[in-house]
């Protein structure tokens, strides 16, 4: 267990004794939307569960070595930072020291913090805790002696979709916690994920790549233009959006917790679903979809033989790392010949076989089989669609993204 999972248990209890009890909100930043009082918890009792909650997972996190991008620009001071990636289904850490002398980052810990999926009223105080708590373990373990950390947090597409509300929690979080917290758009998403790629591959040209990231709730292609800017063409069509349209339009229950398992028919039509989900829409929600128009760029740039970088643990552990357990390979990529295999093998199966599968393999950072079989489904859907055919995987996220733009010296945009 690495040392910021041994503090994260007393460090939460500080937090919400001290910072929550109070029953009144620090005077630490200013929020530029109005929040809503009735978010406020300022009973201890009511975080009694979330407490317990929030320990479970914590015997599972794993520390990992630390990495070095070299050739990335640099701002004038070494820097101390933690970057969360606040996703739909979990919140991603990731501690650093920026290196501008040598043009290094030094990744200190990083781990995922399971969250229930979507952001609604009744998961608020969860969400305060949690980004609370982690805030005053990375300070215990991390901080002190001298050593500011500079924190900064972006929420993507399950804050989006809670509209409002979505941002007023956000500005709650940072007005509680004094974590630099935004709730950033699609086109921001894939300019990260673009910098995370190319900060993994600092050998290849952006003009030469296209990088596709899923998330649990929003997809986007990013590709770079002419002038040196970002084209990106986005949609709503995602790992856990696309599992529940599967309940609805195949399975016609949307009372299950899993899909699982799929029949080699229902996966047939869970693949052409996905195509008209991403081409046409719903008729009731046609922006679901990609734009056509804004898409082409990117379809263009394929046809071209552009290299094709997939970033996130869609890509990572959902679609490789089941083409690595099934096929046997070793090499961080995946064809779409590889995933009619995979789609081949994982129908007719259930959830504990898909989770057997991926732990017999080593791939034990899967949070959950449920939507393994219909985010390969997707992917393929979106490969041929798109005439991609072969995905090279960067294992990155959000995080990385917000290092490279810290290593710019604009981790910080207002």
């Amino acid at each position: 267990m690495n040392p910021l999972s041994i503090y994260l248990r007393f460090s939460l209890l500080l937090f919400v004794t001290f910072s929550l009890q109070a029953g009144e909100l620090p005077e630490r930043t200013q929020c530029s939307v109005g929040f809503n009082e009735n978010l406020v918890y300022d009973k201890i009792g009511e975080y009694r569960e979330v407490l317990d909650q929030f320990f479970g997972p914590l015997t599972t996190l794993n520390p990992i070595t630390c990495m070095e991008f070299h050739e990335l620009p640099c701002f004038e001071n070494t820097s101390r930072v933690a970057v969360f990636d606040v996703g739909s289904t979990g919140i991603r850490v990731a501690v650093a020291d920026i290196y501008p002398s040598s043009r290094k980052i030094d990744l200190l810990d990083y781990f995922k913090y399971p969250m229930e999926f979507g952001v609604h009223k009744g998961n608020a105080k969860d969400r305060i805790a949690a980004i609370g708590g982690l805030r005053e373990a990375i300070e215990t373990v991390y901080g002190g002696h001298g050593v500011q950390i500079k924190y900064e947090a972006v929420a993507t597409a399950g804050f989006r979709a809670a509209g409002n509300y979505g941002h007023e929690l956000a500005c709650l979080i940072e007005f509680m916690t004094d974590v630099h917290f935004r709730v950033i758009d699609q086109e921001e998403e894939a300019s990260l994920a673009f910098s995370a790629a190319l900060m993994h591959h600092p050998e290849v040209r952006g003009e030469d790549v296209v990088v596709w990231d899923i998330g649990g709730g929003s997809m986007q292609f990013a590709v770079q233009s002419e002038d040196g800017g970002l084209t990106m063409a986005g949609c709503r069509v995602a790992a856990r959006t696309f599992m529940e349209m599967v309940f609805r339009a195949i399975k016609s229950d949307i009372t299950l917790d899993s899909p699982n398992p799929i029949k080699m028919g229902e996966s047939k039509r869970a693949t052409a679903l996905a195509k008209k989900l991403l081409t046409k829409g719903l008729a009731k929600d046609k922006d679901i979809a990609f734009d056509s128009l804004i898409l082409e760029p990117v379809r263009k740039r394929v046809d071209a033989g552009a290299t094709v970088f997939g970033v996130g643990g869609v890509h990572t552990y959902l679609v490789l790392g089941f083409v690595q357990a099934i096929l046997g390979t070793k090499n961080n990529l995946y064809t779409k010949k590889d995933l009619l295999e995979v789609i081949e093998t994982l129908v007719e199966s259930t959830d504990d076989e898909i989770l057997n599968l991926a732990y017999s393999s080593g791939n034990t950072k899967l949070d959950s089989p449920h939507s393994v079989v219909t985010s390969i489904l997707l992917v393929y859907a979106a490969m041929d669609d798109m005439g991609i055919e072969t995905v090279h995987v960067v294992p990155a996220d959000n995080t990385d993204g917000l290092l490279a733009r810290a290593i710019e010296g604009s981790l910080r945009e207002e």
